[in-house]
C-alpha cells in the first residue's frame, strides 16, 4: 500500500487525534484529504472500553452504557509518588483517581 492508495478510499479510524493523525503523517497529506469516517459517530460500530475512558460529553454522538449484569475488572492503575510529572500524567491520574 503506499499513500497514494489512501486518498480515495474511506478510512474507518479512531476518533482519537493521535491515531487519526497516523495516515496524513504518513503519507504527507493533510486529515482533509484523506476521507475518514469517525466509526461510532456514523453508526459503524460501537466501542467496549472502561468506562471514564472516553468523555462523551466532548464526543458527538457518543454515549457509555454499562453492561447489565455489570462487568468488574481488577485494573491497576500505579505511579511513583515524589516523582516530577508531566502535565499529561498529572491529568491522566486526575481521571481515574475519583474511581478508586
Amino acid at each position: 500500500m503506499t499513500p497514494a492508495d489512501l486518498t480515495d478510499a474511506p478510512l474507518l479510524i479512531s476518533s482519537r487525534a493521535a491515531v487519526q493523525q497516523l495516515p496524513p503523517d504518513w503519507a504527507h497529506v493533510s486529515l482533509q484529504a484523506l476521507n475518514v469516517v469517525p466509526l461510532i459517530q456514523n453508526g459503524v460500530g460501537a466501542a467496549l472500553t472502561i468506562e471514564c475512558v472516553i468523555d462523551p460529553t466532548s464526543h458527538a454522538g457518543v454515549r457509555f452504557v454499562p453492561f447489565a449484569p455489570r462487568v468488574q475488572t481488577h485494573t491497576v492503575l500505579a505511579w511513583r509518588k515524589h516523582r516530577l510529572q508531566t502535565p499529561i500524567t498529572t491529568a491522566f491520574i486526575a481521571r481515574f483517581k475519583p474511581h478508586a
